[in-house]
């Protein structure tokens, strides 16, 4: 099995951790903050290796990794550079589904699960919903997700933040106008009248403080 993986993106920080992995190196922005702090409570300190659209070459070399993770969309065009380094597992994160993921990495991250003895992300859904399902039947488990930037919302109805829900017996609300990803303002959040809203906070100032201000938001 690897032991010195580089990762260069965010959610396959997020998959080592989870098989009890730390990457030696992690394309984090140039901000150790980005990686959130329960990731990096599970994972050891590492060297940054520049940025998610543009890692730094000498700096993942430097390391002398035996895996470099990659995106398969954000990082083809330096799959060469990067394959002169060290092998690279492409992976389709950021446009691929939950589903996707796990159907393209999963003999990777399940032979490092058993390797450490944890569960896999498909094993945990499962867990988690089959508690849900055993919870208050009276909800009706409509949800929505939403991604808060400064200024907006951004909703992922066909992207992969929503593809765990089925799992979680939740219900998937429909795209825009078969849109994958489109920007979501507080009234489109009202007209869809969820139970739950799952919020992935993008950056520090985020738009969802400014919704809490609003009457219509505090409810």
């Amino acid at each position: 099995m690897p032991t010195r993986i580089v990762a260069l993106e965010f959610s396959f920080v997020d998959a080592l951790a989870n098989v009890g992995v730390s990457p030696v190196g992690v394309a984090d922005d140039n901000q150790p903050s980005r990686v959130i702090q329960p990731v990096r409570d599970l994972i050891r300190p590492w060297t940054s290796v520049g940025t998610r659209s543009q890692p730094n070459m000498e700096s993942i070399a430097a390391l002398k990794p035996d895996l470099i993770i990659a995106d398969s969309s954000r990082h083809r065009a330096a799959y060469g550079q990067l394959s002169k380094i060290a092998p690279v597992l492409l992976l389709n994160s950021r446009y691929g589904s939950y589903n996707d993921i796990l159907q393209q990495g999963p003999d990777h991250w399940r032979r490092g699960g058993q390797i450490h003895g944890n569960a896999g992300p498909d094993q945990r859904a499962a867990g988690q919903g089959e508690g849900h399902r055993q919870g208050d039947s009276r909800r009706s488990d409509r949800h929505v997700r939403v991604l808060a930037r400064e200024h907006a919302g951004r909703a992922y109805p066909g992207h992969v933040r929503r593809q765990p829900a089925g799992g979680l017996g939740l219900e998937v609300p429909q795209a825009d106008g078969g849109k994958d990803i489109y920007d979501i303002d507080l009234e489109h959040v009202l007209a869809m009248n969820p139970d739950w809203m799952f919020i992935a906070h993008y950056r520090e100032e985020r738009v969802v403080r400014k919704w809490a201000q609003q009457p219509c938001g505090r409810r």
